[in-house]
């Protein structure tokens, strides 16, 4: 298979999300995540998605970099979280079979000063997660159908109007210090 690694950064520099697909005029390469989890069978139904087309494109829009169904990441902890075997020791024959059997195996550099590093929501700037950390955590959310997706603009503009009014009901009734420790 074939994919491509998209995490976005957010305005503060902290890699937070990814998008599902993306491409020059049609955005049809899906993530590395979900290539391998196609390639290892393992892809939920829910997270299929439908094999796109290369529609045609007009010549002036084939060079832009089109992106769609952005997801937000959950981690599963900080780095260090998901296990990791030395690639060496896995060469050696010092790892038993075992313990990769039927698992899938993402070969990456986690040691600082090599490879990508990218300062995540759960490890931020003072311990940037690897890039193939980051990767295995796009698979992980992938596979158990946990990226998140943002709520609609609608929705969730009446969701802060609500949880901007409410407090209205109770600050009138209260005096200033308690309504302050309230709010």
């Amino acid at each position: 298979g074939l994919g491509r690694i998209g995490v976005r950064l957010g305005e503060d520099g902290i890699a937070r999300a990814v998008d599902l697909r993306e491409g020059l005029g049609a955005a049809t390469w899906p993530l590395l995540a979900e290539e391998v989890l196609r390639v290892a069978r393992r892809l939920p139904a829910a997270a299929a998605a439908a094999d796109r087309q290369a529609a045609e494109v007009p010549a002036a829009l084939s060079h832009l970099l089109l992106r769609e169904d952005l997801r937000r990441i959950r981690f599963a902890g900080p780095p260090g979280t998901l296990p990791r075997i030395p690639y060496a020791s896995l060469l050696q024959g010092n790892v038993p079979p075992e313990l990769v059997a039927g698992r899938i195996v993402l070969i990456g550099v986690t040691a600082t000063g090599l490879g990508d590093f990218v300062p995540t929501p759960v490890s931020a700037e003072s311990q940037p997660m690897p890039g193939v950390e980051v990767l295995a955590n796009v698979l992980l959310a992938m596979r158990d159908g946990q990226l998140i997706r943002d709520l609609p603009r609608l929705p969730a503009l009446l969701l802060a109007a609500f949880l901007a009014g409410v407090p209205m009901l109770w600050l009138p009734r209260l005096m200033p210090l308690p309504g302050l420790l309230l709010s």
